[in-house]
């Protein structure tokens, strides 16, 4: 089976609890603590403490996370939405 690399929104569509860095998390979909995790860029500590913490939280926590990163992608990503941002950039 091929992998298949999954953007920010992708993964939180399939209530993933995505990582990311921190320089690539300006304007996008994961917000530290609430659906994901940031760290800073080049920081083999502070990766490895966001996955030790993630193998923590328990599921009621998760639970959470996944549903506030479902109501933001509805929220932001809807189809209506993306076309009404292609149409005002088009538009000028």
């Amino acid at each position: 089976m091929q992998k298949q690399k999954l953007n920010r929104p992708e993964l939180i569509c399939v209530a993933a609890i995505p990582m990311s860095l921190h320089y690539l998390l300006k304007g996008q979909a994961v917000e530290n603590g609430k659906n994901g995790f940031v760290v800073p860029p080049k920081n083999n500590n502070e990766l490895a403490n966001a996955m030790l913490n993630i193998m923590q939280v328990n599921d009621n926590k998760i639970n959470e996370m996944r549903a506030y990163s479902l109501a933001k992608i509805k929220n932001n990503y809807e189809i209506g939405i993306i076309i009404q941002k292609w149409l005002t950039l088009y538009q000028g």
